[in-house]
């Protein structure tokens, strides 16, 4: 709340007279914002405390995220081009509910009054492989689950998507076969960024990925 006041002060003097808009930004509490999947909700969401600072997710996975991933709790500041904490961010919300942080009240009002700024999310996704491009990730499979459509793997560091090590959940496709795998085997997992979801489309277990690979490099 200590944000919001001075925030709309500051929003009244931004524009000059007849200027028009690139963005209309909703000043909004952190406590409404999933601060994994970046997003404005009407009811407050789950508070997470991280070394002394507070998070917020809307679920248990985001919940672990945000414990575990130190860059799921910074963003870009699309002004400046700061990296900032989340926890201390002034924060704005679209007409979509997509959400954009600030490390000043001044810099929300150039957001609002400058064309040609970029959004957080345009930075993101400049960052970001094209939604068709599998990402290939190696770790050990923790559980699975066939009738939920999901799998826990702790993998090692992602570099296409600047992860470091962690342990999540994923989601598989429908099609995908996951009899060839089973719990504590190292593995090799193919997957996709599907709008907020990671979505796995092919998973083998790493001795058997190896062969595969031989004998492609063989013929």
């Amino acid at each position: 709340m200590k944000h919001i006041i001075p925030l709309i002060l500051m929003l009244i003097f931004a524009l000059p007279a007849g200027a028009e808009p690139m963005q209309t930004l909703k000043p909004v509490e952190a406590k409404y914002i999933c601060m994994v999947n970046d997003t404005a909700f009407e009811k407050e969401q789950i508070s997470v405390n991280v070394e002394g600072k507070t998070y917020f997710g809307c679920c248990s996975m985001c919940e672990a995220r945000l414990k575990e991933d130190a860059a799921v709790r910074t963003a870009i500041d699309p002004v400046s081009g700061n990296k900032i904490d989340k926890s201390e961010a002034v924060i704005g919300a679209d007409a979509n509910g997509k959400v954009y942080y600030f490390e000043s009240a001044e810099n929300f009002g150039k957001f609002e009054a400058g064309p040609n700024v970029k959004s957080s999310h345009m930075i993101h996704e400049n960052m970001m492989p094209a939604s068709d491009d599998l990402i290939k990730g190696t770790g050990v499979l923790n559980t699975v689950k066939p009738e939920e459509n999901k799998v826990n793997i702790t993998h090692g560091p992602i570099p296409a998507l600047k992860w470091p090590d962690m342990t999540m959940d994923f989601q598989t496709s429908e099609n995908i076969d996951l009899s060839n795998v089973k719990q504590g085997d190292e593995i090799v997992f193919f997957f996709k960024q599907d709008g907020y979801n990671y979505v796995i489309d092919k998973i083998e277990a790493k001795d058997d990925h190896y062969h595969e690979d031989h004998q492609e490099h063989k013929h």
